[in-house]
């Protein structure tokens, strides 16, 4: 089989859960064929990044995206692109992409999310069938955001308006593309609610793990230890962890004062870098390994608000065989139940019972045993199974 890929941001190192899902959407289309492979950079990169990235496809291509202006309300309404497609579209980078495709014939092709498909459209690979691999829907990320956040009269305008442009660009998508794969029921549904039942079909194919990066850390400490994960520059990630040390952590502290809390992930928003040193708070910023942080904790806990898609930080607690605290939009998607492999809080008094409930010994040992069995069915290449089966036999050529 012969493979066009399209994606935002090159995935490697691998340290954030986007670009996790992208290190095993390649991973998948590699053990299919041949991928020809390009990859929106839109940061600087790691020394030797690109060039172990290269070595995993047959070609590479890298181009730095230079980000384009936001356009005022006029401008985004006669615009085709919806805002956020449009922020990622460099028409510098186009004859680029489109020398590196010509000339080549593809049997499927794979994009990442709606930022792609511009980009495809410009190289000629909308004549072959195209898949669009959805991180998350974006028409869903921006309802559950709007929720979160005061708004005057203006933002209420712009907000309404972004998403009318999103749900327009969602048809568009819907239109283009032979098939859609999402990571969670609730962002089929929301899809479904946008285009309706006559677009292209909708895969769920959930977040998975290698469970060889993050094996069982054995028994957890008795210290009563937390822990937040994932990257604190990510809106959803910031604002979920706001909310629980403002709202839950006080309650927590009341009831066990030794009680710490550890903030763990890349580039923390200078609000997140101020609760250092206080009230029994660590915020680490980038560390070189998970591991000894999950091996310090007790309980993990995943106080996210703002959601679409899976949370790749719940099946890494899962597999490193640690407690699961988490709101209902933290666990959605993935095989959680309440009490076996996870306790369920979504508001701050309920999440402060939960994560106090989880430090027991006996909700411990049944949390860590049901999180080690959850984790077991979620390796990235039982996840892909069926998608996987499903282009071979749509897809995959017939031998000589």
């Amino acid at each position: 089989m012969r493979i066009a890929a399209i994606i935002p941001g090159l995935p490697e190192p691998a340290d954030r859960g986007t670009y996790k899902r992208y290190a095993a959407v390649v991973a998948m289309l590699c053990r299919l064929g041949t991928v020809d492979c390009c990859t929106l950079v839109d940061q600087d990169l790691a020394p030797g990044a690109e060039a172990t990235f290269r070595a995993r496809v047959a070609r590479l291509h890298a181009p730095r995206v230079a980000f384009q202006p936001w356009k005022g309300l006029l401008g985004q309404w006669r615009d085709p692109l919806a805002p956020n497609v449009r922020h990622w579209f460099d028409p510098a980078i186009i004859a680029g992409i489109r020398a590196f495709f010509a000339g080549h014939d593809y049997d499927v092709v794979l994009l990442g999310d709606l930022v792609s498909i511009p980009y495809a459209e410009a190289a000629g690979l909308d004549r072959f069938p195209c898949w669009l691999d959805r991180a998350r829907v974006d028409i869903e990320f921006q309802r559950q955001s709007a929720g979160h956040r005061a708004m005057g009269f203006g933002d209420k305008v712009k907000d309404a308006l972004r998403r009318r442009l999103t749900a327009r660009y969602e048809r568009h998508a819907s239109a283009f593309a032979a098939g859609e794969i999402v990571c969670a029921p609730s962002d089929r549904a929301a899809l479904l609610g946008c285009v309706g039942a006559g677009g292209c079909p909708i895969r769920v194919v959930a977040n998975g793990i290698e469970g060889d990066l993050f094996p069982d850390q054995g028994e957890p400490v008795a210290d009563p230890n937390f822990m937040v994960a994932g990257a604190m520059d990510y809106q959803p990630n910031a604002e979920g962890l706001l909310w629980f040390v403002h709202g839950a952590w006080p309650l927590i502290r009341a009831r066990v004062p030794a009680a710490t809390l550890a903030v763990v992930g890349r580039d923390p928003l200078p609000a997140l870098r101020a609760l250092d040193g206080k009230d029994g708070i660590r915020v680490t910023g980038s560390v070189p390994s998970m591991l000894p942080e999950y091996a310090r904790a007790r309980v993990v806990v995943a106080p996210i608000r703002i959601g679409g898609g899976t949370r790749l930080k719940v099946v890494e607690c899962w597999s490193v065989g640690r407690a699961l605290v988490g709101t209902t939009i933290a666990v959605d998607g993935l095989d959680a139940v309440h009490d076996r492999n996870c306790l369920i809080g979504d508001t701050p008094a309920a999440l402060a019972d939960a994560c106090c409930a989880a430090l027991a010994a006996p909700a411990n040992a049944r949390l860590r045993a049901g999180a080690l069995e959850t984790a077991a069915t979620y390796s990235w290449n039982a996840v892909w199974r069926d998608l996987e089966a499903e282009w071979t036999a749509m897809y995959g050529r017939a031998a000589p």
